[in-house]
C-alpha cells in the first residue's frame, strides 16, 4: 500500500518508511496536510510574543519610566494647587524655581508650603526636567490660571494648564 507513483517525492519516500506498518489512514494524513495546525499556529504566536516583549521591555529604561513618573507626579502636584485654591479661596500655585525642583507656595511663591507625603516644600526631581524656569503658575480661588493657557515644557513633554477652566492636560 502507498501512494500512487506520481504524487511521490523523496520526501514522501522517507516519511512512509517511518510510518509503515500503520496503515492507509497515516498516509492520508501526510499526502493531505498542506498547512498549519491550529496548535502549530498557536505555538508560532506565543513565540513571537515572547520575543516582541523581550524586545519592548529591552527598549524602556528605568530613567524614562522615571521620568514618566515624575511627569505625572507634577500634574498631581498642580492639581493639588488648584483645589486648594477651590478649598481655601486663596491664591495657590506652584513655582519651578530651575529645571530640577518646584515648590507649592500660598499667595506668593515666597510663602512655601509642604506637600502631601513630602517633607519640605521643595520637590526634586531626579529623570525629568522643566524647560523654561523660572515660571510659575497660579490658580485664583476658582481654580482657573487666568484667561490664558499656561504650558510647561518637560523633557517627557509638555503639561498644558487650560485658561479659565484650570483643567491640566
Amino acid at each position: 500500500m502507498g501512494l500512487p507513483r506520481q504524487a511521490r517525492s523523496p520526501a514522501d519516500g522517507r516519511l512512509m518508511g517511518m510510518i509503515q506498518g500503520r496503515g492507509m489512514a497515516a498516509a492520508k494524513l501526510i499526502r493531505n496536510s498542506k498547512g498549519l495546525t491550529f496548535l502549530e499556529l498557536i505555538a508560532v504566536l506565543l513565540i513571537i510574543t515572547i520575543i516582541g516583549s523581550v524586545a519592548a521591555s529591552r527598549t524602556i529604561s528605568a530613567e524614562s519610566l522615571q521620568a514618566s513618573a515624575e511627569l505625572d507626579q507634577v500634574k498631581s502636584h498642580l492639581r493639588f494647587a488648584q483645589r486648594r485654591s477651590l478649598n481655601t479661596n486663596a491664591r495657590w500655585g506652584i513655582h519651578f524655581s530651575s529645571s530640577s525642583d518646584y515648590r507649592l507656595f500660598r499667595q506668593s511663591p515666597s510663602d512655601p508650603r509642604r506637600l502631601p507625603g513630602g517633607d519640605s516644600s521643595a520637590v526634586a526631581l531626579s529623570a525629568l526636567k522643566i524647560t523654561g524656569t523660572p515660571l510659575t503658575v497660579t490658580f485664583d480661588a476658582v481654580g482657573s490660571p487666568g484667561a490664558g493657557s499656561v504650558t510647561i515644557l518637560t523633557s517627557k513633554g509638555a503639561i498644558v494648564v487650560q485658561g479659565g477652566t484650570g483643567f491640566v492636560e
